[in-house]
C-alpha cells in the first residue's frame, strides 16, 4: 500500500499504512500475566497507522520521529519517547516497530526516533567540550546525540501537536515516560540523571530532564566504553525499570555487566526483571526473540509498569508488586528484584 506524504510548514510526514514487518505480539489470557486494561486494536499488524515527521531544532540538530498512537481514543493519553538501540541509523525510528506497536495497542502515543549524526557534528561537539583533534574520533557521540535526541523531542510536544494531524491537545505532559533498548538505554538512564564522561576534557555529564514520570531500560548499558563510571547512578532517584537475561549479550556488554545498573541505583521504585535462561538473547528485550514466550514475560510485565505509573491502574499495580509473572514462568527462570 503507498504511503501518503503530507508537507506542513518545515516538516514532511509520512501518513504510513505500511505492511508488518513482524507479528502482533499477543499475550495469553491468563491469572499470571497482565494485559492491559486498554486494547486497540485499529493499528495492528494489518493497519500499520504512524506518522513520520522530523522536528526542526536550531541548536542540536534536526530530529526525526515517528509517532503511533492508537486512532480510537479521545482526549490525553500518557507519552512514551522510545530510542533505539544498534549503530547510528538514520532510519533508527524503525528498528524497534513490535515494541512501537505493542505500547500503541496498550493505549499510548509513543515517539520512536532516530540517531545519527555527521562528521561536521562531531567536529562541532569536539569544540564545544574541547576535545582535541587527535581525541576526537573517540569522542562518546552516541552517549551525546541519544539523550539530546531526547530532550529536543521532550521539548518540541507543543510543536508536535500543533504539526501533526491528529495529535492537537492529546500528550498528557504529566504522565510521560522515556524507554531506550540496548544503546538507547543510555537514553533513558541519563535523562533520569545518570552521569557521563564522555571525553577526558568532558566528564560527570548531565542530560537530566525534569519532564519525564518514569524510565525504562531495556538491555541496559553500564560499561565506560559508553561513558558510564563507578558513580554514574548516584542522581536517578525518579522510578525505572530494568529488564535482561542470561543470553543478552552484545558489543562488549554481557548479562553481568547489564545487571550493574540495578544494584548501581539508589533504592526507591527501582525494579529489575532477569529471565535466567540463556534462551533470553539480546533481541528477547527488543521483543523480536526466538523463544515468544520470553518476548511476552518481558512485554507484560513492562506494560504493567507503565500502566501502573503513567495511567495508575490498580491491576497493573497490583501485578508489578506480585509474584505472578515468576508463577507462570518458572522461578528458575523469572526472577524479579525491586528496592
Amino acid at each position: 500500500m503507498k504511503n501518503v506524504f503530507l508537507v506542513i510548514g518545515f516538516v514532511v510526514i509520512s501518513l504510513g499504512l505500511a505492511q508488518s514487518l513482524s507479528a502482533q505480539l499477543a499475550i495469553p489470557n491468563s491469572p499470571f500475566l497482565y494485559k492491559p486494561v486498554e486494547d486497540y486494536n485499529d493499528c495492528d499488524q494489518d493497519n500499520n497507522c504512524f506518522l513520520d515527521a522530523t522536528i526542526p531544532n536550531a541548536t542540536h540538530r534536526d530530529v526525526p520521529i515517528r509517532v503511533r498512537w492508537p486512532r480510537n481514543t479521545t482526549g490525553r493519553l500518557p507519552l512514551i519517547v522510545f530510542s533505539h538501540g544498534g549503530e547510528p541509523n538514520e532510519n533508527g525510528r524503525e528498528i524497534n516497530i513490535r515494541w512501537g506497536r505493542t505500547l500503541a495497542k496498550a493505549g499510548y502515543i509513543v515517539i520512536q526516533m532516530s540517531h545519527f549524526w555527521t562528521p561536521e557534528q562531531r567536529i562541532a561537539a569536539c569544540v564545544e567540550f574541547g576535545v582535541s583533534e587527535n581525541d576526537c574520533p573517540q569522542f562518546r557521540m552516541g552517549s551525546l546525540f541519544r539523550p539530546r535526541d531526547a530532550n529536543v523531542v521532550l521539548g518540541a510536544l507543543d510543536w508536535i501537536e500543533q504539526n501533526l494531524p491528529g495529535l492537537a491537545s492529546r500528550i498528557d505532559r504529566s504522565n510521560i515516560a522515556v524507554v531506550g533498548w540496548s544503546y538507547g538505554s543510555i537514553t533513558a538512564q541519563t535523562l533520569n540523571g545518570a552521569r557521563l564522561n564522555l571525553a577526558p576534557t568532558a566528564t560527570d555529564v548531565s542530560f537530566a530532564n525534569p519532564l519525564p514520570k518514569v524510565f525504562m531500560g531495556l538491555s541496559p548499558q553500564s560499561s565506560s566504553e559508553w561513558g558510564f563510571k563507578a558513580d554514574s547512578w548516584r542522581e536517578m532517584t525518579r522510578p525505572i525499570l530494568y529488564i535482561t537475561g542470561n543470553g543478552d549479550f552484545a558489543q562488549n556488554d554481557d548479562p553481568i555487566s547489564r545487571r550493574v545498573p540495578f544494584a548501581s541505583v539508589p533504592r526507591g521504585n527501582k525494579y529489575e526483571l532477569f529471565i535466567n535462561s540463556v534462551g533470553a538473547t539480546h533481541d528477547t528485550f527488543n521483543i523480536e526473540g526466538s523463544v515468544e514466550i520470553m518476548n511476552i514475560w518481558v512485554a507484560t510485565y513492562a506494560l504493567a509498569y507503565l500502566d501502573a505509573s503513567l495511567k495508575n491502574q490498580a491491576l497493573a499495580g497490583a501485578y508489578l508488586i506480585s509474584n505472578r509473572l515468576p508463577m507462570y514462568g518458572s522461578q528458575k527462570y523469572v526472577q524479579i528484584q525491586r528496592k
